[in-house]
């Protein structure tokens, strides 16, 4: 993150097993929380949206002092826009997804890095994200949109159900919808552009599920 380019850290006197899967602790002196909606920090083994603050901070956006304001708090933390998982009470933390890629469904948010990181495992996909999409009495469910490997026959729904109950995945965070694709919208860095990809997949060939 340009913002903050070094907010946290693993240390070689760290549990390996925390160097795998974790991303890390705050870093020097950066301070890292983890809150929840109305800013309180949250518990070990809760996910929030996760701020920063500390000597490695931007000063503001290049001639943008109003989105520059609207990214920090009024404790001057700065918004990463990142939701996380607070591992320990040490601040070591996971990386669950984005703030505005967030998926509710039915009350209940969907760890879609997660996710999305089972299922690259899958040894016929090659790139996969995963995007909400309106369901009439859970709010929004998860479509995979997937990039076969080479030669790799298509996947569906069933398929991924059991691939990720294979794995002790909560049935409540399978995929509801796949849409396989040739390639998947990215930004000139490489990042998935998920809003093309809900613009693309909430056109007439995934409707909204009503089950």
């Amino acid at each position: 993150m340009s913002e903050y380019p070094i907010g946290t850290s693993t240390a070689v006197t760290d549990d390996p097993v925390l160097a795998s899967t974790s991303d890390g602790r705050p870093a020097g002196r950066a301070e890292v929380r983890i809150v929840d909606a109305s800013g309180v920090p949250v518990g070990v083994g809760e996910e929030g949206d996760v701020i920063i603050r500390g000597p490695g901070l931007f000063k503001g956006y290049y001639k943008r002092p109003d989105l520059t304001e609207a990214s920090f708090t009024a404790g001057n933390y700065l918004k990463t826009g990142d939701r996380a998982r607070l591992l320990d009470r040490e601040g070591h933390l996971r990386i669950s997804g984005r703030t505005k890629d967030i998926i509710i469904r039915g009350g209940e948010n969907i760890p879609v890095v997660e996710i999305e990181n089972i299922l690259l495992t899958h040894p016929a996909i090659k790139e996969i994200a995963l995007v909400a999409v309106p369901h009439e009495r859970l709010g929004e469910t998860a479509c995979a949109c997937l990039v076969m490997q080479p030669e790799a026959t298509e996947l569906g729904v069933p398929e991924l159900a059991r691939f990720l109950s294979d794995r002790g995945v909560a049935k409540q965070f399978f995929p509801e919808a796949v849409r396989v694709m040739s390639h998947l919208p990215r930004t000139p860095s490489g990042k998935i552009q998920k809003f093309a990809l809900r613009n693309q997949i909430l056109g007439p060939e995934i409707p909204a599920a009503t089950g």
